[in-house]
């Protein structure tokens, strides 16, 4: 979106090779038939240059065998897409901003992310999932101190447009959040989960585990509120 950006959608229709323009269609579009529109694209500047984008939509209607133009929309959005993303960087910026935004969230504060197609969807999922994982390594019966994600996530399922407001503004379908694009930072009141919040918890059940001294049972839920609070003191009760 930076119109002082050194590079444009002309630059690289019009100068990257057969195999890096399949890369990009393929890469930022997920188009299936990227070689073929390469191929095609290249043919086509050997004569003339494009500057137009309706030259483009032309050749894609050419390209795109006509049963799948039928289907999934418009021919030439995948491509469009994918010349968007590359020429903005769209993708990059979000990896970076995404985690600077959480840094930036206050104790409570929320942060929602829209994504509006699978590549930006797959990035705020890996770095929301990333964000409330616990720090503790797989295979500890407890929480470790200082361990505890810093954040939760707020959604459980996609948040989409309803058919009223798809109705009212129709590219709202196209736009979703995931499981994880609602995120907040928690307090920070203890070093263990708050046994009153059991809504914070995202551990899984774990298999029951007993004290080395006295082999009591220390519970079978070692990251749910109650039990990783009770295994901690039954912990610092057998070490004395």
């Amino acid at each position: 979106m930076d119109p002082d950006s050194p590079l444009t959608a002309a630059d690289i229709v019009n100068t990257y090779d057969e195999a890096a323009l399949a890369d990009v269609l393929r890469r930022y579009g997920e188009e299936r038939f990227a070689r073929r529109i390469a191929a095609y694209i290249v043919r086509r500047r050997a004569v003339t240059p494009f500057t137009r984008t309706g030259e483009l939509v032309d050749l894609l209607y050419q390209a795109i065998p006509a049963p799948a133009r039928r289907t999934g929309g418009h021919p030439a959005k995948r491509t469009f897409q994918a010349l968007r993303i590359a020429v903005n960087d769209e993708l990059e910026s979000l990896r970076r901003a995404l985690p600077t935004a959480l840094d930036a969230l206050t104790v409570e504060g929320r942060i929602v992310v829209l994504a509006y197609q699978s590549l930006e969807d797959r990035i705020v999922k890996d770095v929301f999932r990333h964000a409330v994982t616990p720090r503790t390594p797989a295979g500890l019966p407890i929480e470790l101190p200082g361990h505890a994600p810093e954040f939760k996530s707020l959604t459980r399922g996609a948040e989409r447009a309803d058919r009223n407001e798809t109705e009212r503004n129709p590219r709202s379908a196209r736009s979703g959040c995931g499981p994880c694009s609602e995120c907040g930072r928690r307090s920070r009141q203890g070093d263990v989960i708050d046994a009153g919040a059991p809504e914070s918890w995202s551990g899984r059940p774990r298999r029951a585990t007993s004290c080395s001294t006295c082999r009591q049972s220390v519970g079978t839920h070692s990251r749910a509120p109650g039990a990783a609070v009770w295994a901690t003191n039954h912990a610092h009760v057998a070490a004395r």
